[in-house]
């Protein structure tokens, strides 16, 4: 989408409100008496509330509730008296509400009938009497009102002894916000004390009442240069806040929810105070600081929205009435890491100046002006507030009878996350109200120690920029290192992969290695091949390290091959057959390939290959070397393959792995996995990292490895067929091939499954639940790794608890070490999302002739003090559950994993530019389906066939799934071609 095209339609919006506004007829900048005989208006603040309350009927949270504790001889009917002289000086005390014409309107009435619901409990025991308050005031707060008929306000009041009340007081938001609550306290007071002194007075005649307030306000004009400011304010994106929850968010909230309070000690409050004076600022602006700083730190976002409210009491003749002058204001900040702590606070202290600067238009007009995106259940600009309060102290009701107040919970949440801050007397006390939908206690509890951590380093450390902000204690810190490391395994003394291989050869020498094509191999036989072929590849002048290229399909001659160079001291390259040629080319002059070893089926692909071609199947022979072979002598550092995965730039690149990363990985799998594969279905590429596990487990185990013809996987039936005619024990399977598997196959025939695992995918809990229903005796596993890792690096065994929700990556695997960072490589909390950053002894060498890459992904490991120990940044967003597996969230750049296949977004694009002159691509993921989706303007059919057979099969991953704004000739003519060259 055009930027500019976009802030060209919001500029005509604003001028359209703008135009809209300088329409409404202006009466002055103070309120005044209302016309009498008229029917007296809603506020804004009220219609947006009546709104919502019947969006929601069934709700309380829009109810105010005051508790207060009373402490002295209380007489029940001068404090009913008092608060009925309350009522009648104050007209919205005796409002309720109406509809006509689609107009929402106060009705006044002239005396309302309410009393003091009195409950003794007096005669049972403390403990109890707890417990009947919380649980009777809880129910009485939650009765609905009625705001046709009224009234509004309901009082009850629990006597616990002679000397001691608990009095709830609740009323409909509609008529009652914290400043009035205030004024309401006040004012029962004044008259309770009257009352008892019986002194004579009369009731004071307000000069405004509150529906003089609200027919002002409607009659006002709105400040253009408000409403531009908004509009500036809020331009661009204003994305949906990214929390750390404990629960997917339901398609319909039910807005449940709790309080957490604490109470600051009197260190902090002074410090905070302190502080606030050094800054010339308040302990407002500190706290929304440190709010929104952790938030950032959560979310890793750099927009922080938070809602705020604010009073329209804009005239001192407002300051002494009761009524619902609230207003909701967003606040929207841009973290910028290189900011240090003050600076943060100066810009905070800044965008709240200038919201209160501007806070007479209302919030529904911000929304409409706005048009953030809207989302069913989710609260559009802002999802969590801050509100913060000075409590002041009640005054007495008489001499010796005192009241003070205490939050109520009304166990609702309207929002995600809301923070209240109270200072009374210089002490801070802190709540956090927390959606049960979404949130455990435990995650709350935590949220507290880490608000107190970022406004102790505001306090103490106010140049410390962003970046270098830490929200975790020592001990949070130690127990993520602890959930990240996995403890060091036995590994034994071998120094390169094929020994393990040979050690199985001496032990087992007839026993079935290989399946392939309907034939078996032994393992001497499988070694006789290989060190055939490997002399022939040491005659030629294969040395250490050296680059082999391995072009075959997946048949005997690809085991052989790959451990015929390993034993001739090279590298293996995998070159798939059904790769282009021209990808082939790059992976050969890339790795410096020196020989290519390949199958006499396949010289026809390799007629213009100018690097020296040596055909397996010609050289390779049954029969034992004689003398044996000897190789050069290579150590566990040398390399054992390269191989390529996706690369941004429109080239794959080369991960470069050694003999210990793949020792390291395999062992692993030793250690690990209850039983060894007796027989082990490969149904991978040998380009993809996951034939590495199949592979070599199976081969230095002692099982046998069975090998299927080309797209055996495409049909249920005859890969069902081949596990059940060779009594497969051991499979590593793409989820979504799993799943099919489990559907279109008949239970019977995958009796003889011990393990499976699924990998290359995220897998659901659709697969999980399939899978108990269908073959619940076998052990199912989901494994996680990049290439970069070798294989594999988490890994879970999935129980029944998976089939619902998302399925969790798991723990560390033998000898590996996770880290989730943010992205300043912080730690960050348990439950909050960063990056997957690995450690150990699988970590590849980096990416071949590819220094500036390799530095970026492979980076020095701050978090042991090990010189040149490198960790790998995979780009993948993950966090640590409450259980400590660790769950995936999806990609931080531009790459995904369609069909097992490693997809770089930016590649296809690279390509498609580079062959069609499109200046600007876009390639995203339809996730409904998982297709790539190609958006631009058109693309010839030329240049289609030239991008085809520039990508395989792999990097196209069903890009005939949906292109967009073709022309119907030129869309025509791609899926022809595409289903021709994939037999789609």
């Amino acid at each position: 989408m055009d930027v500019n095209s976009s802030q060209d339609k919001k500029d005509e919006l604003l001028q359209k409100w703008l135009q809209q506004k300088q329409t409404h007829s202006y009466k002055g900048d103070h309120v005044q008496k209302r016309p009498e005989n008229i029917p007296v208006p809603a506020s804004s603040n009220q219609k947006r509330l009546w709104l919502l309350q019947q969006m929601h009927p069934d709700n309380p949270f829009y109810h105010y509730i005051g508790e207060y504790h009373i402490k002295g001889e209380l007489d029940s009917d001068l404090l009913l008296k008092s608060f009925r002289l309350v009522v009648d000086k104050h007209e919205i005390l005796r409002t309720t509400f109406d509809i006509k014409n689609n107009e929402i309107f106060q009705v006044i009435h002239p005396k309302i009938e309410f009393d003091i619901f009195r409950t003794d409990l007096s005669n049972i025991v403390r403990s109890e009497q707890r417990t009947q308050v919380k649980e009777q005031a809880l129910l009485e707060a939650r009765k609905l009102f009625d705001l046709v008929n009224g009234p509004l306000v309901r009082i009850n009041l629990f006597h616990l002894n002679e000397k001691e009340y608990v009095l709830i007081i609740c009323m409909h938001h509609l008529i009652m916000d914290k400043w009035s609550a205030k004024l309401l306290c006040d004012e029962i007071a004044l008259f309770y004390r009257w009352l008892s002194e019986e002194k004579t007075f009369h009731l004071q005649h307000l000069p405004f009442q509150f529906g003089d307030y609200a027919y002002w306000q409607q009659q006002k004009k709105t400040d253009v240069s408000q409403l531009e400011y908004w509009g500036k304010k809020l331009s661009g994106d204003i994305p949906f806040l990214k929390l750390p929850y404990d629960y997917q968010r339901p398609s319909v909230p039910s807005y449940k929810g709790s309080y957490n309070a604490r109470k600051y000690n009197d260190d902090l409050c002074r410090d905070i105070k302190q502080f606030c004076r050094f800054l010339k600022t308040t302990p407002y602006v500190v706290l929304l600081t440190a709010y929104k700083l952790l938030l950032y730190k959560y979310s890793g976002q750099n927009t922080i929205t938070i809602g705020t409210p604010v009073t329209h009491r804009n005239q001192k003749s407002l300051e002494e009435l009761i009524g619902f002058f609230d207003e909701t204001l967003p606040l929207k900040s841009e973290i910028v890491e290189s900011d240090t702590l003050s600076d943060v606070i100066q810009k905070v202290k800044q965008t709240h100046q200038e919201a209160l600067s501007n806070k007479d238009v209302t919030f529904e007009t911000i929304v409409d002006l706005v048009k953030p995106e809207r989302i069913l259940g989710i609260n559009p600009i802002f999802q969590t507030m801050f509100i913060y309060h000075y409590a002041e102290e009640l005054p007495a009701l008489a001499d010796g009878l005192t009241w003070s107040y205490e939050p109520f919970d009304l166990e609702v949440a309207k929002f995600d996350l809301t923070l209240y801050v109270a200072e009374e007397r210089g002490k801070l006390s802190v709540i956090f109200e927390y959606a049960h939908d979404l949130f455990e206690e435990s995650t709350i509890e935590r949220t507290h120690e880490h608000l107190v951590a970022v406004i102790k380093e505001i306090i103490n450390n106010s140049n410390l920029q962003v970046s270098e902000l830490s929200i975790l204690s020592k001990e949070e810190k130690a127990e993520l290192l602890t959930f990240g490391k996995n403890q060091i395994h036995y590994m034994p003394k071998v120094l390169q992969i094929h020994h393990l291989f040979e050690q199985c050869v001496t032990d087992q020498p007839n026993n079935i290695a290989v399946i392939a094509e309907g034939k078996s191999y032994s393992y001497q036989e499988v070694n006789n091949r290989a060190n055939s072929v490997a002399l022939k590849l040491i005659q030629s002048g294969v040395t250490s390290n050296m680059a082999i290229g391995l072009f075959t399909d997946r048949s005997v001659e690809m085991i052989v091959g790959i451990l015929a160079i390993l034993k001739a001291g090279g590298a293996y390259v995998p070159l798939d057959p059904e790769y282009p040629e021209n990808r082939c080319n790059f992976i050969a002059k890339d790795a410096n390939i020196k020989c290519i070893l390949s199958k006499k089926h396949f010289e026809h692909h390799l007629t213009k290959q100018e690097i020296p071609v040596l055909f397996i199947d010609e050289v390779q022979t049954s029969e034992p070397l004689k003398p044996q072979l000897k190789s050069e002598a290579i150590n566990e550092n040398h390399l054992a393959y390269i191989l390529y995965t996706s690369g941004s730039s429109g080239q794959p690149k080369g991960v470069v792995i050694t003999h210990a990363n793949l020792i390291h990985s395999t062992i692993a799998r030793f250690n690990y996995y209850e039983q060894p594969p007796r027989t082990f279905l490969l149904t991978s590429s040998f380009t993809f990292d996951s034939s590495v596990a199949g592979i070599f487990w199976t081969l230095c185990s002692g099982g046998a490895l069975l090998l299927p013809k080309y797209r055996v996987e495409q049909d249920m039936y005859d890969l069902s067929l081949l596990i059940k005619n060779h009594i497969v024990t051991h499979t590593l399977l793409l989820p979504s091939l799993y799943n099919l598997l489990l559907e279109q196959a008949n239970p019977t025939d995958l009796a003889s499954l011990h393990t499976v695992i699924v990998a290359g995918e995220t897998c659901s809990s659709v697969i999980c639940k399939n899978h108990f229903n269908k073959l619940p005796q076998v052990n199912l596993y989901n494994e996680y790794g990049p290439t970069e890792a070798t294989v594999w690096s988490t890994v879970h065994k999935i129980a029944s608890s998976d089939t619902n929700g998302s399925v969790p990556i798991g723990r560390p695997v033998p000898n590996t070490e996770i880290y989730i960072v943010d992205k300043d490589n912080n730690l960050v909390p348990r439950g909050v999302m960063g990056e997957l950053v690995i450690g150990g002894t699988g970590i590849a060498k980096g990416y071949i002739n590819k220094r500036k890459q390799s530095a970026k992904q492979f980076i020095d490991d701050s978090f042991n003090d090990v010189p040149g120990k490198k960790l790998y940044k995979t780009g993948d967003l993950v966090s640590y559950r409450r259980d400590g597996l660790i769950e995936f969230h999806g990609r931080v750049d531009r790459q995904t994993k369609i069909r097992g296949y490693r997809i770089e977004l930016d590649e296809i694009g690279e390509v498609i530019k580079e062959f069609s002159g499109i200046e600007d691509v876009v390639i995203s993921v339809e996730s409904s389906n998982n297709k790539v989706a190609m958006h631009e303007d058109a693309v010839n059919p030329e240049s289609l066939t030239k991008i085809l057979e520039q990508m395989p099969e792999d990097k196209v991953a069903e890009l005939l799934g949906h292109i967009e704004n073709m022309k119907d000739q030129e869309l025509d003519f791609m899926m022809d071609r595409l289903k021709e060259v994939f037999q789609i």
